[in-house]
């Protein structure tokens, strides 16, 4: 079914509430113009992880017909914080775990950011895979690019900012994690 927000909430509050919409056993995030290999979800499902990383290329935007692969780290909560590595259209996992992540908390900072970092510091379990699963296209505007920060240095700052504001209300005193 379509849901319409009545205003933008953005993305981390659009994505919550289109995980409490899901009813399946699983989820796989996508963005609206990735290219999936025809395994993507069976990969999901094989999984006994409690999150799936998948592989991926990236192919610019205006130069489509170059893509590179792009090799995801191991996912660690420093380098996360630093340089996020993983976006959420290479996160899957099993639908209760990922939204057992978000609960009812007030969330600013970029879903994806969020999903993994509070993962690693519950002590979840990660799965990379080996071969790439889909096509990544980087747009002129993408935020984080990667690590980088086109859109200035202070807001790279304040979206890390976010982030570990969010992990404290996640985890702040009388949260009982």
């Amino acid at each position: 079914s379509l849901q319409i927000n009545e205003k933008n909430l953005g993305p981390t509050k659009t994505f919550i509430n289109l995980l409490n919409c899901v009813e399946t056993e699983y989820v796989v995030f996508c963005d609206q113009d990735d290219i999936w290999t025809a395994d993507r979800v069976q990969l999901t499902k094989n999984s006994t992880a409690d999150i799936l990383i998948s592989q991926f290329e990236v192919f610019e935007e205006i130069n489509a017909h170059n893509s590179k692969q792009h090799k995801l780290p191991k996912p660690s909560l420093l380098h996360g914080l630093l340089v996020p590595r993983f976006p959420g259209c290479s996160l899957s996992g099993r639908t209760d775990f990922i939204s057992s992540l978000f609960g009812n908390h007030e969330c600013d900072s970029l879903y994806d950011w969020l999903l993994v970092s509070r993962a690693i510091l519950l002590g979840a379990s990660f799965e990379l895979t080996d071969e790439t699963c889909f096509l990544y296209r980087r747009h002129a505007g993408t935020v984080t690019k990667m690590g980088h920060a086109p859109d200035g240095i202070l807001k790279a700052l304040k979206r890390r900012f976010m982030l570990i504001k969010d992990l404290c209300r996640f985890f702040g005193p009388g949260k009982g994690r």
